[in-house]
C-alpha cells in the first residue's frame, strides 16, 4: 500500500505489511521502474515565499496554461517556512504566480516547450506590500507580458497577466501607474526607445480596454537602458 512514484519517474515506492503470530511490521520498499511503464517525466518548482523583510509568507500559489489562460491548479505556501512544491508536465509554457491581500502579486514564466528531460527549479519569490510599495515608490517588475522580436502587438499569453494587474487598479482605482517598457541590445538606441514606448503603449491601452482610468496611466519607453540579461 502507499504506492508512489518518484518526480523522476524511474523509482515507485510502496508499503508492505507483513503479519506474524503475536505481531504485524511494515516496512518501506522500492522499486525501478522498466522505461515501458515509466510515467512522463515532469518539472519540479520549489522555493519559498517571504515579504521584503524576509519573513515567511503563506501566499496562494496557481498556475496556468499561458497558451490557453485556463488556471490548472493552486495550493497555498506553508505558514511556517514560506514552503511551496509544483510538479508541472513538460511541452508547455506556464505563468504562476503568488498572492496575498495587501501584497501586489508577483509572476513567474516557464517555458518548457523543449525540455525533454526532468528538470528542478528553485524559485523563491518576494511579495512586497502595498503600503511599502507606494511609500517608497518601489518598482515591480510584470514578468508574463509578451512580445515577438521586434514587435509592439501584445501576444495572447500576456492576457491573464494583465488582466490581473487590471483587476488590481480597478480595486484601487486613486492609483496613477507608470507603465516602463524595454528591448534587447539590438537595434540602434533611438529605435529601441520608439520600440519600447510603443510596447508601453500597447499595455497602457489594454488596460484601458478594461476598464482602468486613462488618465491614471502613463506609457514611457527605456529601450536597451536597464539590461536584466546580456542581450
Amino acid at each position: 500500500f502507499g504506492y508512489k512514484i518518484t518526480t523522476t519517474g524511474d523509482i515507485a515506492y510502496f508499503s508492505a505489511y507483513k503479519r506474524s503470530d503475536n505481531y504485524g511490521e511494515s516496512d518501506i520498499y522500492s522499486i525501478t521502474l522498466p522505461k515501458e511503464v515509466r510515467p512522463h517525466v515532469v518539472a519540479i518548482i520549489s522555493g519559498t515565499v517571504k515579504d521584503e523583510k524576509g519573513n515567511f509568507l503563506e501566499a496562494n500559489i496557481k498556475w496556468e496554461d499561458l497558451s490557453t489562460g485556463t488556471n490548472i491548479g493552486e495550493l497555498k505556501s506553508n505558514p511556517q517556512n514560506g514552503s511551496y512544491f509544483i510538479v508541472l508536465p513538460l511541452g508547455k509554457k506556464y505563468g504562476y504566480y503568488a498572492e496575498k491581500k495587501d501584497y501586489l502579486p508577483v509572476s513567474q514564466y516557464l517555458d518548457l516547450t523543449n525540455v525533454r528531460d526532468s528538470i528542478t527549479i528553485q524559485e523563491d519569490i518576494v511579495l512586497v506590500s502595498i503600503e511599502k510599495m507606494i511609500k517608497e515608490k518601489i518598482p515591480v517588475r510584470v514578468n508574463n507580458v509578451f512580445f515577438d522580436f521586434d514587435k509592439y502587438d501584445l501576444k495572447k499569453e500576456s492576457f491573464s497577466e494583465l488582466n490581473r494587474l487590471a483587476e488590481f487598479l480597478l480595486e484601487n482605482e486613486e492609483f496613477v501607474v507608470n507603465i516602463h517598457a524595454y528591448t534587447d541590445s539590438v537595434g540602434t538606441d533611438e529605435y529601441n526607445i520608439e520600440l519600447s514606448n510603443k510596447r508601453a503603449a500597447s499595455v497602457v491601452d489594454y488596460l484601458i480596454s478594461r476598464g482602468c482610468k486613462k488618465d491614471h496611466l502613463v506609457a514611457k519607453g527605456f529601450g536597451k537602458q536597464y539590461p536584466v540579461a546580456t542581450n
